[in-house]
């Protein structure tokens, strides 16, 4: 009996000693199986994740590349209108350099003309000029800007009156004939007398109107020419000898002094004492 006994409790023993290498295996198999399916699981998740997170970044990298692109255009549209300005600017400081060079220019005739008034103003001392009052039928020679001599004159009818203005001497010419009627120079009819100073009135050259002699005293100091002024034979041989070709001549029908209707054409004459 009591060996039974102890072969029991001795079959026990061996039995614990058996089964607890086989509890502690089979604990240790459940263990590793239970982490294999968490490490799958955690695989299975996190395989996604590192997905989506790839996604993410490859994203953020489009919308960076995007930012960058929109940074870059709303600079070139910032400096396209910048260029715009400092070319809009450059034209209106050119305009402004081209309007201040036409100013100048502009005042440079503005100052010549003041120059030119100023001249006109003071006028010019001749060196001889003559001036063919038609309102006095009078012919005044002047030296130097002062009165040499005074002549009675004839000048043009009213149909053919002497032309107002300022003309030239351009010829002087002895016993000139009168070719309208075949009369020859130095003959006692020719109207023209024996001395001829031609004018250069609109283009004639002095062979149309000229300040000549007559054949008709008594005509002198009236209305009687066709356009040119007579004089006294004895006055023109005085002032033939004497006149300058190139001399200028005014002719005016003017009420103004004869020193005032100088001082308008730019001529300065002094006043007889």
């Amino acid at each position: 009996m009591e060996e039974e006994k102890l072969s029991r409790a001795q079959h026990r023993r061996k039995r614990k000693k058996v089964f607890i290498p086989i509890l502690l295996l089979l604990t240790l198999i459940v263990g590793v199986v239970a982490f294999t399916a968490m490490s799958s699981q955690f695989t299975t998740y996190a395989a996604p994740k590192k997905a989506q997170t790839i996604l993410y970044k490859e994203k953020n990298k489009q919308y960076d590349a995007q930012a960058v692109q929109s940074l870059a255009k709303n600079k070139q549209e910032n400096i396209q209108p910048v260029a715009k300005n400092k070319q809009d600017e450059t034209k209106n400081v050119q305009s402004v350099t081209k309007n201040k060079q036409d100013e100048t220019k502009t005042a440079k005739p503005a100052a010549k003309n003041k120059q030119d008034d100023a001249k006109a103003v003071e006028g010019n001392v001749p060196q001889q000029l003559l001036i063919v009052s038609r309102k006095q039928n009078k012919l005044y020679f002047y030296e130097n800007g002062k009165l040499a001599r005074t002549f009675s004159v004839a000048t043009g009818k009213s149909s053919t009156q002497t032309p107002d203005g300022v003309f030239p001497i351009v010829n002087k010419i002895k016993n000139r004939p009168y070719y309208t009627k075949n009369i020859p120079g130095g003959d006692p009819r020719n109207p023209l007398g024996d001395r001829w100073m031609g004018l250069d009135v609109n283009g004639t050259k002095g062979t149309t109107y000229a300040i000549h002699g007559n054949n008709n005293p008594a005509a002198i100091g009236r209305y009687t020419t066709l356009g040119c002024v007579r004089m006294h034979n004895k006055d023109i041989h005085w002032l033939f000898d004497r006149l300058q070709v190139g001399t200028k001549v005014i002719v005016t029908n003017s009420k103004e002094p004869i020193e005032t209707v100088a001082l308008a054409k730019g001529f300065k004459l002094y006043a007889a004492k």
